[in-house]
């Protein structure tokens, strides 16, 4: 006996193994049965063919496009990253080589102007606020005397340094402009609050840093200050001496030394950071809350100059990176 039959798949199915059973009973009544294999079977969709026949032409074909498109992109990702590579390098060796011409000049025009003028700026502010204590305490006292020459000493020692630093070098070369503007412009706050704009006073002070040397002493100040000195002019400097002590007390002066104070604050940051690799820290801006209000202020007045529209952000971003302790790597 020979059966047959048509088998039809009802949803797509993997490779498997297919087996027929076929169940009889004889004249007897006794049941059988046998398992008949049938072999492996693939159940395809309408569009697994089709999805052969492309992938079969995306193997031979497209696969090799995409991979020679990826080496394509590859080299030219490659190229720009050697090329960017190579301009890092570049500008790393001009900075270095910059750097290494600039570092000389600093430290000269550090040591043979910016230390001498700084210090003169924070041993004047010293004195003047040392007056005005001793004054409030008993007025026209030895000490508030002894102050006053002290401080007037150091004020026409600064002036006399600022001087030759203008007249050699033409002003500061900080690593930061912000910083050279700062210093500048909080120079020309202090003389204004001096009464520069007054003539007179111009006149006898500057008279007076003409007998003045770059190394003078408080003892040899004191002979010319006191007409016991050759060659000086006693009036030039009895007429700048009677201006100081007439500004002393004044409310321009209480103002003035904010503004030297930060001078002075703001040129030992700047002067410090050319040698931060050599310490192996920046050191931050030692500043209290007065002198970073004071250089804050100074900003927002000098926003209305033209150009400096967006100095106010300028200087806080300086002041905060300023404010920083800055651990160098080596």
């Amino acid at each position: 006996m020979t059966i047959w039959g048509d088998l039809r798949a009802q949803e797509p199915s993997d490779r498997q193994s297919l087996r027929a059973v076929v169940g009889w009973t004889s004249n007897e009544k006794v049941q059988s049965q046998v398992a008949v294999p049938l072999g492996e079977a693939t159940v395809q969709s309408g569009w697994d063919p089709r999805q052969s026949i492309v992938w079969d032409f995306f193997k031979d074909f497209a696969l090799p496009l995409v991979l020679i498109g990826l080496g394509m992109v590859f080299n030219l990702w490659e190229k720009k990253r050697e090329r960017a590579k190579l301009e890092h390098e570049r500008l790393r060796t001009q900075l270095a080589e910059t750097w290494n011409s600039m570092l000389p000049e600093t430290h000269r025009l550090v040591t043979r102007f910016y230390m001498p003028v700084e210090a003169a700026a924070r041993a004047a502010v010293d004195f003047i606020r040392r007056y005005r204590e001793e004054d409030a305490k008993e007025s026209g006292g030895p000490a508030s005397v002894e102050a006053s020459r002290r401080a007037f000493f150091y004020l026409v020692l600064l002036e006399r340094r600022m001087r030759h630093l203008s007249n050699s070098e033409g002003g500061f070369y900080f690593k930061d402009r912000i910083g050279e503007l700062l210093a500048a412009r909080c120079h020309d706050r202090f003389r204004n609050l001096y009464s520069w704009e007054n003539e007179r006073v111009v006149r006898s002070f500057s008279g007076v840093l003409n007998y003045i040397d770059l190394s003078e002493t408080f003892a040899s100040f004191l002979d010319k200050l006191d007409r016991r000195a050759e060659g000086v002019s006693a009036e030039v400097f009895q007429q700048a001496w009677n201006d100081f002590t007439a500004w002393l007390p004044s409310e321009k002066c209480n103002r003035a030394i904010s503004y030297l104070a930060a001078f002075a604050v703001v040129l030992e940051y700047e002067m410090n950071r050319p040698y931060e690799f050599w310490y192996g820290r920046r050191e931050p801006l030692h500043g209290d809350a007065d002198t970073l209000s004071v250089l804050q202020s100074l900003a927002e007045e000098c926003r209305r100059e033209p150009g400096r529209e967006k100095l106010p952000d300028q200087v806080k971003e300086y002041l905060s990176q300023a404010k920083e302790t800055v651990i160098c790597p080596g």
